[in-house]
């Protein structure tokens, strides 16, 4: 009789990978907690007269530059962490031509969404401190 169960290959990850992915999990929870928690976030808000407003699906709410300033921190950091861990995946599986093509897409992929968001919060950072 044949065994019915899937076996899975064994992986390792390296302290490096844990690292990278610890870190990535700790910035984006950051900033998802701090959003939450706050009523917004800076990437979704506005500078007015000297005013800083934290927004979220259209609603603003008046916060200090130093809050301002952390959220849109926390949104620029977090996507260039995650694209550091995507990156690193490719050493958990067996390198294959076809894992090789596949994260090469999946990192290029995830740079430019990354990349597309830390702008637009770099832009909320220029906006807070100058």
């Amino acid at each position: 009789m044949h065994s019915t169960r899937i076996h899975f290959p064994k992986l390792t990850f390296s302290k490096k990978f844990l690292v990278i992915w610890a870190t990535a999990f700790v910035t984006f929870a950051s900033f998802i907690v701090t959003g939450l928690s706050w009523g917004g976030a800076a990437l979704g808000g506005k500078v007015e007269d000297g005013k800083y407003f934290l927004g979220e699906h259209g609603k603003f709410r008046e916060v200090g530059r130093g809050y301002y300033g952390v959220s849109a921190a926390l949104s620029a950091i977090w996507p260039p962490a995650l694209v550091l861990g995507v990156s690193q995946m490719r050493g958990v599986f067996p390198a294959t031509p076809d894992t090789r093509k596949l994260f090469l897409v999946i990192t290029i992929f995830s740079s430019l969404i990354a990349a597309a968001f830390s702008i637009t919060s770099l832009i909320c950072l220029w906006r807070a401190f100058t």
